[in-house]
Protein backbone atom coordinates (compact mmCIF):
# COMPACT_ATOMS: atom_id res chain seq x y z
CA UNK A 1 0.00 0.00 0.00
CA UNK A 2 1.64 3.52 -1.29
CA UNK A 3 -0.86 6.12 -0.17
CA UNK A 4 0.24 9.79 -1.59
CA UNK A 5 0.45 10.87 1.86
CA UNK A 6 2.00 9.61 5.11
CA UNK A 7 -1.04 11.43 7.39
CA UNK A 8 -3.64 10.56 4.67
CA UNK A 9 -3.61 6.88 7.14
CA UNK A 10 -4.71 9.26 9.88
CA UNK A 11 -8.17 9.04 8.39
CA UNK A 12 -8.38 5.12 8.81
CA UNK A 13 -8.99 4.64 12.51
CA UNK A 14 -12.23 3.11 13.74
CA UNK A 15 -12.92 3.76 17.43
CA UNK A 16 -11.87 1.22 18.88
CA UNK A 17 -8.65 1.91 17.30
CA UNK A 18 -8.25 -0.14 14.77
CA UNK A 19 -7.74 0.34 10.86
CA UNK A 20 -10.41 1.21 8.22
CA UNK A 21 -11.09 2.64 5.12
CA UNK A 22 -13.17 5.17 4.86
CA UNK A 23 -14.40 7.82 2.17
CA UNK A 24 -11.68 9.95 0.63
CA UNK A 25 -12.91 13.16 1.30
CA UNK A 26 -12.46 12.64 4.95
CA UNK A 27 -9.18 11.21 4.38
CA UNK A 28 -8.34 14.29 2.17
CA UNK A 29 -9.56 16.78 5.75
CA UNK A 30 -7.11 14.53 8.02
CA UNK A 31 -4.20 15.39 5.64
CA UNK A 32 -4.82 19.59 5.44
CA UNK A 33 -4.92 19.60 8.76
CA UNK A 34 -1.94 17.90 9.63
CA UNK A 35 -0.15 19.92 7.03
CA UNK A 36 -1.46 23.37 7.86
CA UNK A 37 -0.63 22.58 11.33
CA UNK A 38 2.64 21.46 10.81
CA UNK A 39 3.39 24.24 7.61
CA UNK A 40 2.78 26.83 10.41
CA UNK A 41 5.63 26.31 12.22
CA UNK A 42 8.08 28.94 11.85
CA UNK A 43 10.10 28.05 14.63
CA UNK A 44 10.08 25.37 17.65
CA UNK A 45 11.70 25.08 20.56
CA UNK A 46 11.78 21.76 23.08
CA UNK A 47 13.21 19.91 25.45
CA UNK A 48 14.17 16.34 24.83
CA UNK A 49 14.71 12.66 26.09
CA UNK A 50 16.83 10.45 23.41
CA UNK A 51 17.04 7.01 23.85
CA UNK A 52 19.35 4.71 21.59
CA UNK A 53 19.58 1.30 21.98
CA UNK A 54 21.31 -0.57 19.45
CA UNK A 55 23.33 -4.18 19.56
CA UNK A 56 26.06 -4.59 21.82
CA UNK A 57 24.96 -1.59 24.45
CA UNK A 58 24.56 -3.20 27.72
CA UNK A 59 21.61 -1.04 28.13
CA UNK A 60 19.82 2.29 26.81
CA UNK A 61 21.59 5.46 26.67
CA UNK A 62 19.57 8.51 27.45
CA UNK A 63 20.54 11.70 26.67
CA UNK A 64 18.84 14.89 26.88
CA UNK A 65 19.24 18.54 25.60
CA UNK A 66 17.14 20.95 23.66
CA UNK A 67 15.95 21.06 20.51
CA UNK A 68 15.70 24.07 18.01
CA UNK A 69 14.12 24.35 14.66
CA UNK A 70 13.77 27.21 12.81
CA UNK A 71 12.30 26.71 9.22
CA UNK A 72 12.63 25.10 6.47
CA UNK A 73 16.37 23.90 7.12
CA UNK A 74 17.83 24.80 10.48
CA UNK A 75 17.40 21.89 13.03
CA UNK A 76 19.84 21.48 16.36
CA UNK A 77 20.31 19.20 19.60
CA UNK A 78 22.09 20.83 22.03
CA UNK A 79 22.95 17.89 24.90
CA UNK A 80 22.57 19.30 28.29
CA UNK A 81 23.55 15.10 29.32
CA UNK A 82 26.53 15.04 28.18
CA UNK A 83 27.32 18.79 28.13
CA UNK A 84 28.49 21.20 25.36
CA UNK A 85 27.57 17.92 22.57
CA UNK A 86 25.61 18.63 19.67
CA UNK A 87 24.03 18.02 16.08
CA UNK A 88 23.19 20.58 13.70
CA UNK A 89 21.34 20.23 10.33
CA UNK A 90 21.22 23.03 7.69
CA UNK A 91 20.60 22.80 4.17
CA UNK A 92 23.65 21.79 2.93
CA UNK A 93 25.76 20.62 6.54
CA UNK A 94 25.05 18.26 8.91
CA UNK A 95 27.51 19.06 12.10
CA UNK A 96 28.15 17.26 15.05
CA UNK A 97 30.74 18.19 17.72
CA UNK A 98 31.82 15.95 20.51
CA UNK A 99 33.51 17.05 23.95
CA UNK A 100 37.28 17.49 23.75
CA UNK A 101 36.88 17.55 19.74
CA UNK A 102 36.75 19.96 16.72
CA UNK A 103 33.65 20.16 14.81
CA UNK A 104 32.95 17.89 12.11
CA UNK A 105 31.39 18.83 9.49
CA UNK A 106 29.59 16.42 6.57
CA UNK A 107 27.24 17.01 3.63
CA UNK A 108 23.27 17.58 4.53
CA UNK A 109 23.04 13.96 2.47
CA UNK A 110 25.36 11.63 4.69
CA UNK A 111 23.83 8.61 5.98
CA UNK A 112 25.03 10.03 9.60
CA UNK A 113 22.42 12.62 9.17
CA UNK A 114 19.40 10.45 8.41
CA UNK A 115 17.86 10.36 12.09
CA UNK A 116 17.94 14.22 11.84
CA UNK A 117 16.41 14.59 7.96
CA UNK A 118 13.71 12.38 9.21
CA UNK A 119 13.00 14.43 12.01
CA UNK A 120 12.70 17.64 10.51
CA UNK A 121 10.80 16.47 7.48
CA UNK A 122 8.38 15.81 10.00
CA UNK A 123 9.04 19.04 11.86
CA UNK A 124 8.35 20.95 8.26
CA UNK A 125 5.49 18.62 7.01
CA UNK A 126 7.39 16.85 4.65
CA UNK A 127 6.87 13.89 3.36
CA UNK A 128 9.96 11.34 3.94
CA UNK A 129 11.35 10.30 0.35
CA UNK A 130 10.16 7.13 -1.50
CA UNK A 131 7.17 4.90 -0.90
CA UNK A 132 6.34 3.64 2.74
CA UNK A 133 4.61 0.66 3.82
CA UNK A 134 2.54 1.99 6.57
CA UNK A 135 0.56 1.14 9.74
CA UNK A 136 -2.16 3.53 11.96
CA UNK A 137 -2.93 2.33 15.42
CA UNK A 138 -4.74 4.57 17.92
CA UNK A 139 -3.85 4.72 21.57
CA UNK A 140 -5.25 7.38 24.13
CA UNK A 141 -5.49 10.45 22.86
CA UNK A 142 -2.30 9.60 20.22
CA UNK A 143 -1.70 8.17 16.72
CA UNK A 144 0.78 5.69 16.54
CA UNK A 145 1.62 6.20 12.46
CA UNK A 146 4.35 3.83 11.86
CA UNK A 147 6.14 3.86 8.46
CA UNK A 148 8.99 1.38 6.96
CA UNK A 149 10.42 1.71 3.53
CA UNK A 150 8.94 -0.35 0.98
CA UNK A 151 12.95 -0.67 -0.50
CA UNK A 152 15.05 -0.22 2.20
CA UNK A 153 18.58 2.06 1.72
CA UNK A 154 21.48 3.47 3.50
CA UNK A 155 20.32 6.83 3.47
CA UNK A 156 16.79 6.44 5.32
CA UNK A 157 15.99 4.83 8.18
CA UNK A 158 14.36 1.08 8.34
CA UNK A 159 11.32 2.19 10.40
CA UNK A 160 9.79 5.31 11.50
CA UNK A 161 6.89 5.76 14.21
CA UNK A 162 5.63 8.50 15.47
CA UNK A 163 3.63 9.64 18.23
CA UNK A 164 0.87 12.52 17.16
CA UNK A 165 -1.25 13.99 19.41
CA UNK A 166 -4.54 13.61 18.49
CA UNK A 167 -6.29 16.64 18.55
CA UNK A 168 -3.64 18.98 18.06
CA UNK A 169 -1.89 16.64 15.24
CA UNK A 170 1.46 17.77 16.89
CA UNK A 171 4.63 15.65 17.17
CA UNK A 172 4.77 14.00 20.46
CA UNK A 173 7.89 11.67 20.05
CA UNK A 174 9.72 9.84 17.14
CA UNK A 175 11.09 6.44 17.00
CA UNK A 176 13.37 5.69 14.43
CA UNK A 177 14.81 2.17 13.48
CA UNK A 178 18.69 2.99 11.85
CA UNK A 179 20.44 -0.01 9.32
CA UNK A 180 22.08 -2.94 11.81
CA UNK A 181 19.90 -2.66 14.62
CA UNK A 182 20.61 0.66 16.25
CA UNK A 183 17.61 2.58 17.77
CA UNK A 184 16.72 6.71 18.36
CA UNK A 185 13.81 7.59 20.30
CA UNK A 186 13.41 11.49 20.92
CA UNK A 187 10.53 12.14 23.65
CA UNK A 188 9.57 16.45 23.65
CA UNK A 189 8.42 18.41 26.40
CA UNK A 190 7.96 21.59 27.27
CA UNK A 191 7.14 22.87 23.60
CA UNK A 192 7.15 26.17 22.21
CA UNK A 193 6.65 27.71 19.00
CA UNK A 194 6.72 30.67 16.53
CA UNK A 195 8.48 32.56 18.96
CA UNK A 196 11.68 34.93 17.98
CA UNK A 197 14.70 32.69 18.50
CA UNK A 198 18.16 34.49 19.82
CA UNK A 199 20.11 35.65 16.76
CA UNK A 200 22.85 32.75 17.81
CA UNK A 201 20.87 30.13 18.21
CA UNK A 202 22.22 28.18 14.90
CA UNK A 203 25.65 29.91 15.67
CA UNK A 204 28.40 27.05 15.65
CA UNK A 205 31.28 27.38 18.08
Amino acid sequence: MNPPGIFLLLAALSATGLARDIASSDAVVLEKRFFAAQQKTRTLEAAFTQTISAPGLASPTISRGQLSYRGPDDLRISYQVPPGELMQLDAGTFTTIRTGRAPLARPAGHPSARALGALRDILRGTRPPGDMQVSVTRQAGNYLVVLVPSTPGNFQPERIENTIDADTMQLRSMSLTLPRGTVMRFDFSAVRRNHVLPAATFRLP
